[in-house]
This record gives structure tokens, C-alpha cells and sequence, in this order.
């Protein structure tokens, strides 16, 4: 008992979100969903897992990066102990396979906590057409994943309640599989507009990636609980 009680306080301080079933024998694996590709996940996460390792004498961690397409099979097929996805794969987990939440990640952005997120509905700066989600009918557009919560779900249901069909209204609806690759295919022109979720814009420019100033947000909302 004291055992299970240890690892689950170092666990909830780590931010960890999910629990998948484990046996605590000793050697874990935490799945980490790679919304911005495997690379910059481990980079993201592989502190979490040294810090386990270390402070759980005996226990090694292992970071495994997991595509949209992959937390959900890893967690049925028992590939991980434990896992860290965004808040819409959680509620299924939680229905389909029992998981149960340690605790909730705090992101934080230009050194604020923030316990909420959204998502963005953007194009490239220079499309004079692109205004309004009206705008967007007929048009090429880009989310990340079906099961991507701030990068498509939550933009799905922004569009339907302004009268939008995505599946129908659409020139084209494509997904990019990561954010950044939303983000680029706009750039690039490949798409007229896109979603990708709240904070991905902010984090790519900080990184040089992009310059904040080549896009523009869509009918956009400013949520106070977003910023405070």
C-alpha cells in the first residue's frame, strides 16, 4: 500500500494526466500523446520521465510518443502503463477502458498557468476573402486529427452552430495529422484557412519557426478564463 501511495503522490506532482492499468513491476511506460510529432514530445516529456526514474529508486520510465491514431490502441493492448492526452481522448479512455484521471495538467504560456485551452480558427494574413467562418464555405480547409480536441472538435462545433457543415460546405476538409502541418499548409498556400488549438501559433513563432504577423485568427474570441 505504501508503495502505490508514493508512486501516486510523485505522479501527481509530475502533472501526469491519465492512468492506464499497471502491475507496478517496476519498469513503466508512459504514452504521451505527439500532437506536434515525436520529436518535440520527447524533448517535451523525457524530463517527467528521468525525474521518476530518479525518484522512485528501483523503477525505470520509458516516454513512448504516440500519434492520434495510436493512445488508443496502446492503451488496449496494454503498450502503457500511463499516458498523457488531451481532455476528449480522456472522457473516452475513461468510458471504453476504466482509466481514471491522477491529476490535470497546468499548461502555462508567457509564464502564466492556464487550466484551460481552445482552439483557433486562422488563414494567412493576406486573404482579403477570409473574414468570417461564412468566409470559409467553399474553401480548402485543414484540421489536425478527428480525435483532436483543440485542434478539430472544438472548431467542428463552433462551425455547426454558425450554420456550417465541414463535411458538406467545405471545398475540401483535409487532416495534417499535427498541428505544425496545419499551420505550414496554410502558410505555403496549400489551404485556404485551418484550425490548430490555442497556443500553437504562440509557441512555433517563439521557436522561430513562424512569424506571427503571416496569419490571421477567424471570427476571434478572447475568453477571459483563456488569459487569466
Amino acid at each position: 500500500m505504501k508503495r502505490h501511495v508514493s508512486l501516486f503522490a510523485t505522479l501527481l506532482l509530475s502533472g501526469l494526466f491519465l492512468f492506464a492499468n499497471t502491475s507496478f513491476a517496476g519498469e513503466y511506460k508512459i504514452g504521451v500523446l505527439a500532437k506536434r510529432g515525436a520529436a518535440k514530445a520527447i524533448k517535451k516529456w523525457s524530463s517527467t520521465a528521468d525525474f521518476l526514474t530518479e525518484k522512485l529508486s528501483g523503477d525505470k520510465f520509458t516516454l513512448v510518443p504516440l500519434d492520434f491514431d495510436e493512445v488508443f490502441p496502446a492503451i488496449e493492448n496494454g503498450e502503457v502503463d500511463f499516458f498523457l492526452a488531451n481532455s476528449s481522448m480522456y472522457v473516452t479512455a475513461q468510458v471504453k477502458y476504466g482509466s481514471g484521471a491522477i491529476a490535470t495538467m497546468i499548461n502555462s504560456r508567457q509564464g502564466k498557468s492556464l487550466k484551460f485551452f481552445g482552439g483557433v480558427i486562422f488563414t494567412y494574413i493576406d486573404r482579403d476573402d477570409i473574414n468570417s467562418l461564412a468566409d470559409t464555405k467553399g474553401k480548402k480547409f485543414m484540421a489536425v486529427k478527428e480525435s483532436s480536441f483543440g485542434g478539430w472538435q472544438m472548431a467542428y462545433k463552433e462551425l455547426l452552430s454558425q450554420g456550417i457543415d465541414p463535411m458538406n460546405d467545405f471545398a475540401s476538409l483535409q487532416f495534417g495529422g499535427k498541428h505544425d502541418n496545419v499551420v505550414f499548409a496554410i502558410q505555403n498556400g496549400e489551404v485556404d484557412a485551418g484550425t490548430v488549438r490555442t497556443d500553437t501559433l504562440e509557441r512555433m513563432a517563439a521557436a522561430g519557426d513562424i512569424d506571427m504577423s503571416e496569419f490571421k485568427i477567424i471570427s476571434q474570441k478572447i475568453s477571459e478564463s483563456l488569459i487569466s
